[in-house]
């Protein structure tokens, strides 16, 4: 034994010695670390011309750096000249000098971001030849020549400078000596007035101009660029009628000022594939406002004023649509009923929150390809028959006005899968009134004021056979059977809590058919009305996966693990580890000494079908088995145990010491890492010519957000101007 704790110790100091080589390299103040096999990385809290870094190190990260002082060649006297990669943040500068980034041959990527005021100037980036990504991100700047260009470098092609008060320092000459950019973010920067900036930027690809006080875009803008997507979502424009981007595909205008769309809006942007309008003031659109937009996949008409009823040829020259959304448009509700007429590629519609008080019988007739119908939030009180498409998948109805199940046609044959009735004033439901949803996986009826869990009257009951998920939850069920849950054979996942349970023996019998079924007990969060969530799949309900079995003397949730947790809330049990009774009368004493009373506890322990809680069961016999279960433990032998630890952990340790020698030959072959990744960064991604395309910076607008939709068409994606909230 007292040889393997010595061979511990020796490989111990072996692994101590090797990385204290290593990271001889990685000055105080600094953390150093491999990432994948060869990257080096260093984040500093502290950064000057004394320190000292390894060669290969490929990254620097400085944060919350205080009197930062970058002077000329600063990155190549502290062993720097091999860094690809350079992010300060949240640092303050004392100096920043016009050569600081001198000699960074292989440097690729800087991001200077939350930091304070920088002096910066036009050509600190003119050495750095493969320089490809600027990002400077909630910094103000300052640039002390007085260059009418920003940065002299040909080789950067995306450019952020966002939150940076640039405002001032536009003109039309601003990006003339950086020719090669695909990508400019210039969000956040109170610019009013955009010069004429990028005409001479034939590969420009995305240009964002967010979050700022523009209210006119001048129609030659972007003249002779080969611009694909523009953002200009916040802002103060109200039309941009005669703007010209003959290639432009994607076109953000939400959270501006339109009020109406009028015939000519759109006729210099002939093929928009993705339109967001939402989150205006928009209440009138002419009839012929999209009709040059052929190509139109995704509009978005969301949160605005709309008043209906619509104009009924309003899509006749948009055949190609595929998502549509009028959601939170109160006023709407009418459509005319031809409004979808001859959009048989619309896969998802979302008409919720539009004050809609019913459905036109044809007004889906004919489109074959919708899966997703939201219609949550409306005042809906039926659904005619033949009015839902057999196609539609995804169908949310909660938040109506539904009393009766019976006046909800569901289409023979309809391929329903997840069904949302949440919010409705249901009272009762029965399994026949979904006979028609053979595939129905998803149920919600949350919310609803059920006071029981099926009510099949007359009427044979009907088996769902294909429901996996059912939510109960926010009702008034006081019982729940077997006979009842029988009736959904494949469910995997039940939500019945905050109801108004009571503790019988139908209740532990259905707990127990529960638990040998392996059902899990999922919990869910609904929002408020007026806040809710699209796309998920059990309708437009927020899901949370921790529990809503309230407490109400707490006015806390109870965290469920199991089954068992339920029943000891609903039984009258504290929810702890041990299920101690709650004793609601301090002087009621268990008699210890009742011998007859402890053989009634063996025999009802004993019997499997007696479901009754047994409400007099002791803290202390707990407490025995826990015991008798330790003194088993201890006649345990546990030196062939420990011998197997120990011949494990000498094996890791051996293990551990060929992956430092693998290591440090790796650092020791010419910063063989850095050209790797290097050659990696540099590896071009290619556009639709085949040429060349811009490899977009990752971080996000400090702005409202927008979702990201994971529908995809061809080689385009449906993420670029989706808004998620307004």
């Amino acid at each position: 034994m007292g040889s393997l704790w010595l061979v511990f110790f020796a490989l111990f100091g072996v692994i101590s010695g090797l990385e204290s080589g290593e990271t001889g390299g990685c000055p105080k103040s600094c953390s150093c670390s491999v990432v994948g096999v060869t990257q080096l990385v260093a984040a500093c809290s502290r950064f000057n011309a004394t320190q000292r870094f390894d060669d290969s190190t490929g990254k620097l990260v400085i944060e919350n750096a205080s009197g930062l002082v970058l002077s000329d060649n600063i990155f190549q006297t502290v062993g720097l000249s091999e860094l690809h990669s350079i992010t300060i943040r949240s640092s303050v500068f004392q100096r920043l000098d016009s050569k600081a980034f001198n000699g960074l041959q292989s440097l690729s990527f800087v991001k200077l971001e939350g930091n304070n005021r920088m002096v910066l100037s036009s050509d600190m980036f003119t050495t750095n030849t493969d320089l490809v990504q600027v990002s400077i991100r909630h910094s103000r700047l300052a640039f002390g020549d007085k260059e009418l260009f920003l940065f002299d470098n040909p080789s950067v092609t995306e450019l952020e400078l966002v939150n940076c008060d640039v405002a001032s320092l536009l003109n039309a000459d601003s990006f003339s000596r950086m020719p090669l950019l695909q990508y400019i973010n210039l969000a956040s920067n109170m610019i009013r007035h955009v010069e004429p900036m990028f005409s001479n930027l034939t590969d420009l690809e995305q240009v964002d101009l967010s979050d700022n006080l523009i209210s006119e875009i001048q129609p030659d803008l972007f003249a002779h660029t080969d611009l694909d997507i523009l953002v200009l979502r916040k802002n103060a424009l109200s039309t941009v009628k005669g703007l010209n981007v003959p290639r432009l595909t994607d076109l953000d205008l939400s959270l501006c000022k339109f009020s109406k769309i009028d015939g000519e809006m759109f006729t210099g942007v002939p093929m928009l594939v993705r339109l967001n309008l939402s989150g205006n003031a928009i209440s009138e659109i002419d009839a012929n406002a999209f009709s040059e937009l052929v190509d139109l996949i995704h509009l978005d008409l969301s949160h605005n004023a709309l008043k209906g009823p619509l104009m009924v040829d309003l899509f006749s020259g948009n055949q190609a649509l595929q998502i549509i959304s009028f959601a939170h448009n109160p006023s709407l509700r009418v459509l005319p009923a031809q409004l979808f007429r001859g959009l048989s590629d619309v896969f998802s519609i979302d008409l919720s929150f539009c004050g809609l008080k019913s459905l036109d019988q044809g007004l889906f007739s004919g489109m074959t390809a919708l899966t997703t119908l939201n219609l949550a939030g409306n005042v809906l009180q039926e659904i005619q028959p033949f009015t839902l498409t057999a196609s539609i998948i995804n169908l949310d109805l909660s938040h109506n006005k539904i009393t009766d199940l019976d006046l909800v046609n569901f289409t023979s044959g309809s391929s329903i899968e997840t069904l949302s009735l949440a919010n409705n004033k249901l009272k009762e439901v029965a399994t026949s009134h979904f006979k028609d949803l053979e595939f129905l996986r998803v149920l919600n009826l949350n919310s609803c004021g059920l006071r029981n869990m099926w009510v099949n009257k007359n009427e044979k009951a009907v088996v769902l056979k294909s429901l996996t998920t059912l939510l109960m939850a926010k009702n008034s069920i006081q019982q729940i059977l077997p006979r009842l849950l029988q009736l959904t054979p494949r469910l995997h996942n039940l939500d019945i809590s905050d109801n108004r349970l009571v503790c019988d023996a139908g209740f532990q019998a259905s707990l127990k058919w529960l638990e040998d079924r392996h059902v899990k007990h999922s919990s869910v969060f609904e929002p408020r009305s007026g806040e809710v969530l699209s796309g998920h799949p059990y309708g437009n309900d927020a899901i949370a996966h921790s529990n809503p079995l309230d407490t109400a003397e707490k006015g806390e949730a109870i965290n469920l693990q199991s089954w068992k947790w339920i029943e000891a809330v609903v039984c009258g049990f504290e929810p702890d580890n041990k299920l101690e009774p709650i004793r609601k009368d301090p002087e009621d004493q268990y008699d210890d000494g009742n011998e007859e009373e402890e053989e009634d506890e063996e025999e009802d322990e004993d019997d499997d079908d007696d479901y009754v809680l047994d409400k007099t069961r002791r803290p202390h016999d707990i407490e025995i088995k826990q015991m008798s279960i330790e003194e088993e433990f201890d006649k345990v032998d546990l030196w062939p145990i420990a011998i197997v630890a120990i011949s494990g952990v000498v094996i890791l340790l051996f293990l551990s010491v060929l992956s430092c020698f693998a290591l440090r030959w790796h650092r020791q072959r010419n910063s063989y890492g850095a050209a790797m990744i290097k050659h990696h960064l540099n590896t071009p991604r290619l556009r639709r010519d085949g040429s060349p395309i811009y490899q977009q910076l990752h971080e996000d607008l400090n702005s409202p957000t927008t979702p990201v939709m994971s529908i995809k068409l061809g080689n385009s994606e449906y993420s670029k101007i989706a808004p998620q909230s307004v």
